[in-house]
């Protein structure tokens, strides 16, 4: 007891119309002239055609991030982390994501993107952005993201009460790394920080951390019982750079 992420492609939608979801075939995938890739900018708000809660809109979001069954599984990995870090208005946080896979963005808008084989993606317009007809709520029980199932064994955090411990499923980028820990429901975001700091193969100090779940980024006195993690769903790690790089 301790206290311690599928692959085909999606049409891109409009913003005079509603999102919809095809397939494309494995041959329209390979594109030789990519070209140059622009940093990443936020994309519009789009026209959904109808009022819509942010629990359909997440929905559909984790709905399309898990039946991707084409291309490749990690490139759908950092894809998906930043457009997570997009609607969170951290573009350096993206565009270091995607440099570090080596995806580049010829118009600077996630709805396009290629691989370095030239394989292409395409997201849609409700995964990076927000509809004007949005219908806002503070229930957090109403967000849902990835439901993908990273590699690793389970670490054990500090010992601080009887409490049986949750095991939570860690993703970290930069590096597309996967962990479990255990933790005490009673402990908070920022004992959860110092749990993963003390587990992890790569460098990943409690002070550079942002852990993002279900589209929102935790508070450090938040109690990990207060956020309703789910062993099903995965944690989303964001590490800001190394100050000892800047």
């Amino acid at each position: 007891m301790g206290c311690g992420a599928s692959n085909t492609a999606a049409n891109v939608v409009s913003n005079s119309s509603p999102p919809v979801n095809t397939t494309i075939s494995s041959n329209q995938h390979q594109h030789g002239g990519r070209g140059t890739s622009r940093p990443v900018i936020k994309s519009k708000s789009y026209k959904h055609g109808s009022p819509i809660t942010l629990a359909e809109l997440t929905n559909q979001r984790t709905e399309y991030w898990a039946t991707r069954t084409e291309g490749n599984s990690h490139m759908w990995n950092a894809i998906q982390s930043a457009a997570d870090a997009v609607l969170l208005d951290d573009l350096t946080l993206a565009n270091a994501i995607l440099e570090a896979s080596e995806i580049t963005t010829p118009n600077g808008l996630l709805e396009v993107l290629y691989d370095n084989r030239g394989y292409q993606y395409k997201v849609p317009i409700y995964c990076i952005a927000n509809p004007v007809e949005l219908v806002q709520s503070n229930a957090s029980a109403e967000l849902a993201y990835k439901n993908i199932s990273p590699n690793g064994s389970t670490k054990m955090g500090i010992i601080v009460d009887n409490t049986p411990p949750i095991t939570i499923r860690i993703r970290i980028n930069p590096g597309d790394l996967n962990m479990k820990v255990q933790a005490s429901p009673n402990c908070t975001i920022n004992d959860l920080k110092s749990i993963i700091s003390n587990n992890s193969e790569q460098p990943c100090e409690e002070d550079r951390q942002r852990i993002i779940f279900m589209g929102r980024e935790l508070k450090n006195a938040q109690k990990i019982s207060d956020v309703g993690f789910e062993e099903n769903k995965v944690v989303q790690v964001f590490l800001r750079p190394s100050r000892n790089k800047q």
